[in-house]
């Protein structure tokens, strides 16, 4: 069962992230509107709410941890492979407009296959500038896949929280210079396990059923949001994911806690976006760039022209998004989720049904 306040979450991260890679147009239409780091808030959103619907659907399923693993690798792998080699295709013929990724083939295969590197400008970003991210969550998912070898199914849980939030936590104190190491060991990853948390926490959470509760809630949920957001400004890794990782866990568990009182977003543009979150994501920075090029080159630098090639780049990005979603992402989920799907028996007259022994 879809939690709606959650897919209203995503819809919330994805457009704080496309937000955020529009700093450029949105410094011309005020100085404040200098957002340094928003786009950040938005994964620390996203990443609280995998490790909360990891537990969930889960618990709600009981896959077996290769069923799980297979599950992910459909959801993620075919859109952002294309999304990659689209990239890749797009470095050969127009090298200037992507900075520092070029059409290296070793980064190609490391990109594709969610490993690290080191690009030489001071990231690890792969091809995909936003896919840095996904390395994090396929991460995250090796880790939750090998927990859930574990019998029971709670203690798979704890494992996978402690893994993951014990990686995390030696990133507060030190750094590394082995790419991959300290790659696995940022704070960040602690956001994910606090995910986990609310997750088992998850029926054991208040229900905000009255009105009186609902609007204190939602009251409350805005100053989270806003607090999340704030969090960008915090120069030190450690301080921001800290700030942002809380301001995240209290956002969903409010979001959750209104849903159980009855209180759920049913917009149905608010739930599309949400349902599109991850074909945005991936999508969004060929729009953005190509608006924030346009603006430079007809010298849209005022604050009235600045505005409207933001609120262009805005829509345009979750058009982009949509029907990419529509149109590729959930076509081939369904269908190779229908190829690997186990196949009913056919029991015929001649064929009768086993007898339990």
């Amino acid at each position: 069962m879809m939690i709606k306040n959650i897919q209203a979450l995503r819809a919330l991260a994805v457009m704080v992230v496309v937000l955020g890679h529009l700093q450029p147009l949105a410094q011309q239409v005020h100085p404040l509107l200098t957002w340094v780091g928003l786009g950040r808030a938005g994964v620390d959103l996203f990443f609280v709410i995998s490790g909360f619907i990891m537990v969930y659907t889960t618990e709600r399923e009981a896959p077996s941890a290769a069923q799980f693993a297979l599950r992910r690798l459909i959801r993620i792998v075919p859109l952002y492979w294309v999304v990659t080699l689209g990239v890749f295709a797009l470095a050969i013929l127009a090298p200037g407009l992507l900075g520092a990724s070029r059409p290296e083939p070793v980064w190609l295969v490391k990109s594709l296959a969610f490993v690290p590197f080191d690009k030489g400008d001071g990231t690890t970003n792969p091809l995909i500038p936003v896919g840095w991210t996904l390395n994090y969550e396929m991460f995250f998912y090796a880790c939750f896949a090998i927990a859930l070898l574990i019998p029971r199914r709670s203690v798979s849980y704890v494992v996978a929280a402690a893994v993951i939030g014990g990686l995390g936590l030696v990133g507060f104190g030190q750094t590394f210079t082995e790419v991959l190491v300290n790659f696995y060991t940022r704070p960040i990853l602690v956001e994910f396990a606090l995910g986990i948390v609310l997750g088992l926490l998850f029926k054991r959470l208040p229900i905000l059923s009255g009105t009186r509760s609902a609007q204190l809630g939602l009251a409350a949920l805005l100053l989270l949001v806003v607090a999340l957001a704030a969090s960008g400004f915090a120069r030190e890794e450690a301080l921001r994911v800290a700030v942002a990782g809380t301001a995240s866990v209290c956002v969903v568990g409010l979001a959750l806690m209104l849903e159980r009182g009855g209180w759920a977003v049913r917009n149905p543009l608010t739930l599309l976006i949400g349902n599109a979150s991850y074909a945005i994501y991936l999508t969004h920075m060929f729009v953005t760039q190509a608006f924030i090029i346009a603006a430079r080159k007809v010298g849209a630098s005022d604050p009235v022209s600045s505005t409207l090639f933001l609120l262009a780049a805005l829509f345009a990005s979750v058009v982009a998004g949509v029907v990419m979603f529509l149109l590729y992402e959930r076509p081939v989920a369904r269908l190779l989720r229908g190829l690997v799907a186990p196949r009913p028996v056919s029991v015929g007259p001649q064929s009768p049904a086993p007898t339990p022994q």
